[in-house]
């Protein structure tokens, strides 16, 4: 049993480390052997769980697309609260943070193999389709002044900053979070105001 943990956290410690490396340098600048460097482990403990840098990346994009619909699935006549939709919205923004390369690089993956376009493409689904529920729900209680329109270009606005890694540098980090609470306020109404402004602060 001790054996088996043994593997699981090492696993998981390629992953980790390989997410960091991912993110800071790009995949293409991380071979197998700077994960090993980093972790101080030989070629053949990596091996025995990644055959290839593209097993890594898979490995991640996997924890991705199990972590993302989890946290976004709605329940029949589940009670949506507005502390709700920050919730998830927060957890999607910190998500997309972690796993940034994946974001941005799904399209250069894809083309060079690793059809991870398909992988992601069902998760990201489910959180747009439960956002605008979430949104339709919570201006039908009166927390945003939304009419159709209005919906689908919030909804869009606030996609296009959780799920665009490459925005420019004054839109990334803390001040991207922001700008999404901030497309909130816009429709905002007196009961979403005040929790949205604390919330930015």
């Amino acid at each position: 049993m001790e054996k088996q943990t043994g593997k699981t956290n090492t696993r998981d410690k390629i992953l980790l480390t390989a997410l960091s490396m991912f993110n800071a340098q790009g995949t293409a600048a991380v071979s197998t052997n700077h994960v090993c460097e980093k972790l101080g482990i030989s070629p053949g403990n990596l091996y025995y769980y990644f055959r290839s840098r593209e097993n890594i990346v898979y490995g991640l994009a996997i924890q991705y697309a199990e972590a993302l619909p989890r946290f976004w699935h709605l329940e029949k006549g589940q009670a949506i609260s507005f502390s709700f939709l920050l919730e998830r919205l927060r957890f999607t923004y910190e998500l997309n943070e972690s796993y940034r390369f994946l974001l941005r690089e799904t399209v250069v993956l894809s083309d060079s193999g690793l059809n991870l376009r398909k992988l992601m493409e069902s998760p990201i689904s489910i959180q747009k389709e439960s956002f605008r529920k979430i949104l339709a729900a919570l201006a039908k209680a009166e927390y945003f002044k939304l009419n159709k329109e209005t919906l689908e270009w919030l909804a869009s606005q606030t996609e296009l900053l959780l799920y665009t890694p490459d925005l420019p540098v004054f839109i990334a980090g803390q001040e991207r979070w922001n700008y999404i609470l901030s497309a909130l306020l816009i429709f905002a109404g007196e009961k979403a105001r005040d929790p949205l402004l604390k919330f930015r602060e």
